[in-house]
């Protein structure tokens, strides 16, 4: 049997046409059965099913496999065959596989989607006092409205960058307005660290996720997760090494305007 690659989108499970961007699907003998010992997450990642409704002949430029049904749990290609989820955004156009991101890396901040590493090297092309792959774009939620985030970023200033609150600062506002320009979308806080303490895996690759929750334990207050997740980081050991945070900055909200007379 055929290996397959689909795009479909990571929500409505809806098998997408070339040309639009959505989760890359793999289905085949080479995929493997699933995590031994974890039948949740292995039905979850290995065994997703795109919607029989937009299934159609199953093909697209990554398709094979042929009409609908090929591959039960066997490892079958089918379009209507269990797929594995890859977590990688993608979309084929010309029989080519063109990946743009990570699902897990995608922030929504006031209605725009955005990709983290998109804002993270406009950060650094906006500021060259920060450290080159060391700058992190976090998501983290607004108190009270749950479906909203605002955008963090966390990196790195240059070991010759005099650690002065003035200096700090204005690092700070330089880095916003880059990112507030390009993006449409201005940071709510950043965090300088000191060189070669941002949170990174042996490989060197940014570990966000321990960079979002590092943040909330820096703002409890006003985290913005509410007080179950501000608890819960409370408790946690420490993510960043002590003394690596050289400057918090936060966004200003402008002052309210008086009306006339």
């Amino acid at each position: 049997a055929a290996q397959a690659v689909r795009v479909v989108h990571p929500d409505t499970r809806a098998l997408l046409p070339d040309g639009m961007v959505g989760e890359v699907w793999l289905a085949g003998p080479s995929v493997a059965g699933g995590y031994w010992g974890l039948p949740t997450e292995t039905s979850a990642t290995f065994h997703a099913r795109i919607d029989p409704a937009t299934a159609g002949d199953g093909g697209g430029s990554g398709g094979s496999g042929g009409e609908g049904g090929g591959g039960g749990e066997g490892g079958g290609s089918g379009v209507l065959a269990p797929h594995l989820r890859t977590g990688d955004l993608g979309m084929l156009w010309s029989g080519r596989l063109y990946i743009v991101g990570r699902i897990k890396d995608v922030l929504t901040v006031r209605g725009r989607t955005l990709h983290a590493s998109d804002v993270e090297a406009c950060a650094e092309a906006g500021c060259t006092s920060l450290r080159p792959g060391c700058v992190a774009a976090l998501p983290v939620g607004v108190v009270g409205r749950a479906a909203e985030e605002q955008l963090v970023l966390m990196g790195e200033v240059r070991a010759e960058v005099p650690l002065t609150a003035k200096a700090l600062e204005a690092i700070c506002r330089e880095v916003a307005e880059s990112v507030a320009s390009s993006e449409a979308v201005r940071p709510a806080a950043i965090v300088l660290l000191r060189p070669r303490s941002i949170l990174k895996t042996t490989s060197g690759k940014l570990r966000r996720r321990d960079c979002r929750e590092a943040f909330l334990q820096l703002t409890l207050a006003d985290a913005g997760e509410g007080e179950g997740a501000a608890a819960a980081a409370a408790k946690a050991p420490p993510k960043l090494p002590p003394g690596s945070v050289v400057h918090v900055w936060r966004d200003e909200p402008p002052a309210p305007q008086l009306a006339p007379g």
